[in-house]
């Protein structure tokens, strides 16, 4: 921790808050198998409510609906627009920490490459997809240094494109 930090209480406490949700929200951070089947567990929780607010007759929230959901470029966006930009400040923060948006960066690809090769949309679909993707992955190897290609990333995409996955059920 930098000296600054250390002197600064309300700002170590704001670090730390950042630790902590960075922890509760974590789950895009973690190797791709962890990752899909958080992610699942996880849309099935909203889904499960969005069951209920159908049946009670109330409005659906957005991402309560597995009619209109697609569990891939769901991902894509949580990612994107809430999970890079913490993460990305964290690992500058804390270097020791450019894991995560290693674990990140690739799993916003296999997001990707199984939507692709799931529901095989139509090629200016997935370009706008992948623009999106790339540019993720730029944030994150711009935050900080991290190892290049690893061992994880072959193994996973590999099961992943063989269908040993069962993450997409549905849209």
């Amino acid at each position: 921790m930098s000296k600054a930090l250390q002197e600064d209480s309300k700002a170590r406490v704001k670090v730390l808050g950042s630790l902590l949700h960075t922890a509760d929200i974590s789950n895009p951070m973690k190797p791709w198998d962890i990752c899909a089947y958080l992610a699942d567990r996880c849309l099935e929780e909203f889904f499960a409510q969005g069951d209920q607010e159908k049946e009670l007759g109330i409005p659906v929230q957005m991402l309560n609906d597995r009619e209109k959901v697609n569990r891939c470029t769901s991902q894509v966006g949580f990612i994107e627009f809430v999970i890079t930009p913490l993460a990305e400040q964290m690992v500058i923060i804390f270097p020791t920490l450019s894991f995560l948006t290693r674990n990140l960066s690739l799993n916003v690809e296999l997001w990707a490459e199984l939507w692709k090769n799931s529901f095989d949309p139509p090629t200016e679909d997935y370009e706008k997809l992948m623009a999106r993707v790339n540019k993720v992955v730029s944030r994150c190897r711009a935050a900080g240094p991290w190892e290049e290609e690893a061992p994880m990333r072959q193994s996973s995409a590999q099961s992943l494109l063989s269908g040993s996955e069962s993450v997409v059920t549905e849209h």
